[in-house]
């Protein structure tokens, strides 16, 4: 075993929130994606975490609010897909993508139980 490594205090995320979706292997940052935060559960949010200048970033939102939203990301775009829209019931189908270059949402991708059937 190696030695014990230590928590450093870095940026505070702008808004408190919880249920929210997390994307790290996108270009050196950590996007947060949707969640519960400000009185709602359904919230369209994206904060993107720059460890290199340790400061957060607004991203273009979610085009529709949800929590437990599942995320993965690729060399150019991160992916949401699906969540809740009411606390922790009525799924989600929708999927969508966001182009990190151009910090807008790309158009919108087959739904989830489309896809399922291609």
């Amino acid at each position: 075993m190696g030695p014990r490594g230590r928590w450093i205090a870095r940026a505070a995320l702008p808004i408190p929130r919880s249920e929210m979706a997390w994307a790290t292997a996108a270009q050196g940052r950590m996007h947060i994606v949707g969640g519960y935060g400000e009185g709602a559960v359904n919230r369209a949010y994206h904060h993107i975490y720059d460890p290199a200048a340790d400061r957060w970033l607004l991203g273009a939102p979610l085009p529709r609010g949800a929590n437990h939203v599942a995320v993965a990301a690729d060399a150019t775009r991160v992916y949401a897909f699906g969540g809740f829209v009411e606390q922790n019931r009525r799924s989600d189908t929708n999927a969508y993508a966001y182009e990190i270059a151009a910090d807008r949402a790309a158009p919108e991708l087959p739904s989830c139980s489309r896809a399922a059937s291609i």
